[in-house]
């Protein structure tokens, strides 16, 4: 995800992170890789119930932004890309 936002992982794990790429990160792990809250919780140090308020928080943040969209396109394409054999 980094190489497409051009932030580096270490700053989107930051527990002071909380921007739209740190909710675009919880979504991604959530929607696409199947992590559950608690894990994704555990990755960034947060209870599953902060992330679960995050995530809700972002995609009412982002609704309808076309901006957070392709960016999130961009994001699945590469990940999609990475699991191909």
């Amino acid at each position: 995800m980094s190489d497409v936002t051009g932030e580096r992982c270490a700053e989107l794990l930051k527990r002071e992170r909380r921007g739209a790429v740190r909710g675009l990160l919880m979504e991604m792990l959530y929607g696409l890789r199947g992590v559950n809250l608690q894990e994704i919780g555990e990755m960034l140090a947060l209870d599953y119930s902060s992330v679960s308020v995050s995530r809700k928080r972002y995609r009412v943040m982002t609704d309808g932004d076309r901006k957070h969209l392709r960016l999130a396109e961009r994001i699945e394409s590469k990940l999609i890309q990475e699991k191909k054999p």
